[in-house]
């Protein structure tokens, strides 16, 4: 990866800050460049060097979330399947808790549900890999196991977070871990 330079950097992350916090005061779709542009205290003509739209902005907001949840994955190690999907939970928990805020903002804007869309595609991909390659489940069944193991947990966290509940948030990964788990071993026992 190219690294940025800082400066690039600085004004890029001004930017957002001015987004989401525009967010939290205005209707996304009423958000126009000027008021990213005075938020940020730079001029329009800066924010068009950087993004075209306020979409390109949360796109860039998303991607650095996915990517650090990939990150966060690669570190997971996939020895067995039973604790290899608790891993996986607990990257996403710990995702979710330090980027709450963030999340909770993008969840409301009409493109809310993409961040999570990526995120559950690159756990289904992940997961179906490794129960591929420690289960004798075959393609199909690694698939819908960890498609069905997350729309649930997805489900879960999207009430958790719109609800902006107080709940502890690890009352949420112990309950999804044992859903989980617990439609991790019914699909491995079906054949039995």
């Amino acid at each position: 990866m190219k690294r940025q330079d800082r400066r690039v950097a600085k004004t890029k992350k001004s930017i957002e800050e001015a987004v989401l916090k525009l967010m939290a005061k205005k209707d996304y779709n009423s958000i126009t460049i000027t008021d990213i542009a005075n938020e940020a205290d730079i001029n329009r003509k800066t924010f068009y060097n950087y993004y075209n739209n306020i979409n390109d902005v949360m796109e860039e907001i998303e991607t650095r979330i996915i990517d650090r949840f990939e990150e966060l994955i690669e570190t997971v190690i996939f020895d067995s399947v039973p604790g290899s999907h608790l891993s996986i939970l607990k990257m996403l928990d710990r995702l979710i808790t330090d980027n709450i805020e963030y999340i909770k903002l993008i969840l409301d804007v009409p493109r809310g549900t993409v961040l999570f869309d990526k995120i559950s595609d690159s756990i289904i991909e992940t997961s179906k890999s490794v129960l591929i390659n420690n289960t004798d489940m075959t393609s199909m069944e690694a698939d819908l196991t960890s498609t069905y193991i997350m729309a649930g947990t997805i489900a879960v966290y999207r009430k958790y977070i719109n609800e902006k509940d107080e709940t502890n948030s690890r009352i949420v990964e112990k309950l999804t871990s044992a859903m989980s788990s617990a439609s991790l071993r019914a699909a491995r026992d079906m054949d039995k």
